[in-house]
């Protein structure tokens, strides 16, 4: 309001102050109205009298029997001559080349008869259209114009030629060329008006007929008036002290002279003036006349230039509130003069297309290139209809920045009119609608997404009016899984779907205002009477300023009867778990008694087996004893000795199913290093090199950890004893779920062919013979990291190693 209040203020002011031009002014100068005018009055004289010849009208041709008549060629040459003029004025660019050709007819036509004249020849031009008798008034030659008028269509057609040239100096020439025929067109009136022949015609050539001057006068101005914002006449149409003083004295100066020679000519033909002293008093009343007209002038601009000092305190002001608002937003502002087809923009206009302010751009050149090419033509065409029609501008619009960018821009534009309510100047802002769109258009697209999800969704999809449940949009699965037509559907409200049973509880759910509740698993009546279980979901929407609900129902009904189904068996199943568990609790108490006498039951018999192998031992070692007794004797103390391991191995291993898992937080190096302390008594420090890494605190059972680490190296140092140098790495990596430890070492290794097969009980890759064992310690590995929730895996390589992992969950 603040931006559009200063505009206003400040063109009150410039419509009242005294450099505007008048009314009469505009008129003359609006949007080539004025060429229009006069280009119709061409237009109009020409074809008048081109019928005049026709249909022999003498009176067309020659106003009076007295006078020359005009001829037809003159005629057709204000035919063409306003043709142009009108073109210029009234049509696009692109047209402008038949304005061209029709000004070039123009000149031909008078530059032939200048030839007939300068060469006495006779082209034919003269009659061709049209035959006059011979001794017409003033004629040299039958059909053909005065020698003047040849002149001033030669004239006429270049000044038309080249008026819409892009130069400056190009609009001068066709301006002056334009003021010459001008005042060939006065003197030939002034002739007529005064009674002297020298001024229509020249000796010795045909006449210029009073019509034909009256249509130059209207044909040089119309051309004249095409741009008179440029050039020659702008001084006139400034909006300052000289554009001021030039309206109000040229007139004077052009009419009082003729007014001077005309009383002159007509008091000396009536004897006034016989004495000097008349001619003092008419030079006097000349001056008296000029001097009344500068006195007038001087006070009507010192009364209206105190005004506009005035007014200016209230444009600073304004202007300031304006500045201010416009800093303070990121519009931009811009301001097109009409007369002078300038415009003005701010700095954010500047930015809006990506360009820096240099000073003395050519905006209009801007405003024009960096249009879309799709949009270019659509806009100029607004923009000339606002100028011409005075309509208020507003156009959206694309435009392609330096950068390559496409940027969405929206004017507005308001119409200042001068007094005579004509347009003059076009003040708006323009805005940058860039996100605007890209959010519009976005959208638009997720409505079509979002409607087409709608439409074709397979699930039963509507939305009901909250406040009278009536159905205000339903899609086709709808009404093809329910059976009701989209018309039905539109006449029902929601509880006609619904069993008599089930609306009681939706109307207490509406009574209480919480429809919301409504989700979940519902009956629903189809139109055939079959009952259907659906799955409800809903949320609130606005739908066209209606409180409504979109509502989803998934038919469920299949699902409810497996639900049910699912259910006996699940029963059915929980009673068989109960029994099954019943019965493994029985073999287990079983298995854990056996184990037990089998334990208590070998141990007592391996233990007698022992001793009596040592006792005879002793016994043979007195009385004599060969080699092969003794390694007979060996072989049993042995095996006995590893039949005791593996039953406690076994042990150990079924205990382990059942025992619980006792975490705490435990130092994983620490256990590491208790483990390799107990083999540095077996190993010489020079046969093992230990590399142990910093490993972590995690959260596990550490008696069962401590297990699985002595297996892990004990397996390591047993595999790889046959090295000079043993070299055993410990280690641990970690991601985002869990701790991976490894125990790595340079022993004999085995084929990865056989990896699935290491953590299985007695399960061996390698011969008895070459490494000891009983083929469980593995399998006890596996067993307590599977209690923790982790893995185990291998890899290794026979000849180079093997490497065991153990995860352990975070």
């Amino acid at each position: 309001m603040k931006e559009t209040t200063t505009i206003n203020e400040r063109d009150k002011v410039r419509n009242n102050h005294l450099f505007t031009p008048s009314a009469l002014s505009y008129v003359l100068i609006n949007k080539h109205r004025p060429s229009l005018f006069l280009a119709f009055i061409s237009i109009a004289g020409g074809l008048l009298v081109i019928a005049g010849w026709f249909f022999d009208w003498p009176l067309i041709k020659s106003l009076s029997p007295r006078f020359v008549s005009m001829k037809f060629n003159t005629a057709l040459c204000f035919l063409f001559s306003g043709l142009a003029v009108f073109i210029f004025s009234f049509s696009k660019e692109k047209y402008y080349k038949y304005a061209r050709l029709l000004a070039g007819l123009t000149s031909i036509i008078g530059v032939l008869t200048l030839l007939e004249y300068s060469f006495q020849i006779n082209f034919g031009i003269d009659q061709m259209f049209v035959r006059e008798a011979e001794g017409a008034v003033d004629t040299f030659s039958p059909g053909r114009m005065a020698f003047n008028t040849a002149v001033g269509f030669l004239l006429v057609g270049i000044s038309l030629i080249i008026n819409d040239f892009r130069a400056w100096f190009a609009t001068v020439a066709s301006q002056l060329i334009s003021l010459v025929v001008t005042f060939i067109s006065m003197f030939s009136t002034l002739g007529y008006v005064l009674s002297i022949p020298e001024l229509f015609r020249f000796p010795g050539f045909s006449g210029m007929a009073l019509h034909t001057s009256v249509l130059f006068f209207t044909v040089s101005l119309g051309t004249l008036f095409l741009y008179p914002h440029k050039g020659v006449l702008s001084v006139i149409f400034m909006k300052n002290l000289g554009g001021y003083m030039s309206r109000r004295l040229l007139p004077l100066l052009m009419i009082i002279p003729f007014l001077y020679i005309w009383l002159q000519l007509e008091w000396i033909t009536g004897g006034f003036f016989r004495s000097i002293l008349a001619l003092q008093l008419l030079s006097a009343g000349i001056i008296g006349v000029f001097i009344f007209m500068v006195w007038k002038i001087a006070n009507r601009v010192g009364k209206l230039e105190e005004d506009y000092m005035k007014a200016l305190e209230n444009i600073s002001e304004a202007n300031e509130r304006f500045t201010l608002a416009v800093k303070a937003s990121d519009l931009g502002v811009w301001d097109w003069h009409i007369e002078s087809d300038t415009i003005f923009w701010n700095k954010n206009m500047f930015a809006f297309y990506g360009i820096e302010e240099k000073g003395g751009e050519d905006i209009r050149k801007i405003w024009i290139d960096f249009f879309h090419p799709e949009d270019r033509e659509e806009q100029q065409a607004l923009a000339q209809d606002a100028v011409a029609y005075g309509r208020n501008y507003e156009a959206e619009y694309r435009i392609i920045r330096v950068d390559g960018s496409v940027r969405y821009l929206k004017n507005i534009g308001e119409v200042l009119r001068d007094q005579a309510n004509e347009p003059y100047r076009i003040t708006g802002i323009t805005f940058d609608m860039t996100e605007q769109r890209q959010v519009q258009k976005e959208l638009e697209e997720n409505e079509k997404k979002y409607r087409y999800l709608f439409d074709e969704n397979p699930v039963p999809i509507w939305i009901i009016d909250e406040r009278d449940l009536t159905f205000l949009e339903v899609n086709s699965s709808a009404v093809k899984h329910y059976g009701y037509t989209e018309y039905e559907f539109h006449r029902m409200t929601y509880k006609d779907i619904r069993p008599k049973e089930d609306v009681d509880l939706l109307v207490r759910m509406l009574r209480t205002g919480d429809i919301s509740k409504h989700q979940g698993v519902w009956r629903h009546l189809k139109r055939n009477g079959e009952i259907m279980h659906v799955d409800v979901k809903g949320h609130k929407i606005n739908y066209s300023g209606k409180p409504a609900r979109l509502v989803i129902c998934n038919d469920v009904t299949l699902q409810k009867e497996a639900e049910i189904k699912a259910r006996l068996l699940s029963k059915e199943l929980e009673e068989r778990v109960k029994e099954r568990t019943q019965e493994l609790f029985e073999s287990n108490k079983e298995l854990e008694s056996f184990a037990y006498s089998v334990s208590h039951d070998l141990r007592a018999p391996l233990r007698h087996v022992i001793g009596f192998a040592q006792k005879l031992e002793r016994h043979l070692q007195y009385t004599g004893s060969s080699s092969e007794t003794d390694r007979l004797m060996t072989k049993i103390k042995d095996s006995a000795t590893k039949l005791g391991q593996l039953i406690d191995e076994l042990l150990t291993f079924s205990r382990l199913g059942r025992a619980d898992v006792n975490k705490s937080q435990i130092r994983m190096e620490q256990i590491v290093h208790e483990v390799i302390n107990d083999y540095t008594i077996q190993y010489a420090k020079e046969k093992v090199d230990w590399n142990i890494q910093e490993l972590p605190e995690i959260e596990a059972d550490a008696v069962l950890l401590k297990s699985v680490y002595q297996n892990l190296i004990n397996n390591s140092l047993k595999f790889s004893n046959k090295k000079e140098k043993i070299r055993i790495d410990v280690g641990y990596e970690e991601n985002d779920k869990a701790y991976i430890f490894f125990v790595k070492d340079n022993g004999a290794g085995f084929s990865m062919e056989y990896a699935d097969k290491l953590f299985g009980v007695f399960q061996r890759l390698h011969k008895s013979e070459d490494f000891s064992g009983t083929g469980i310690g593995l399998a006890i590995v596996r067993r307590i990291i599977k209690k923790h929730g982790g893995e185990t895996w291998a890899e290794g390589q026979e000849g180079n190693g093997a490497t065991f992992y153990f995860s352990v969950p975070k």
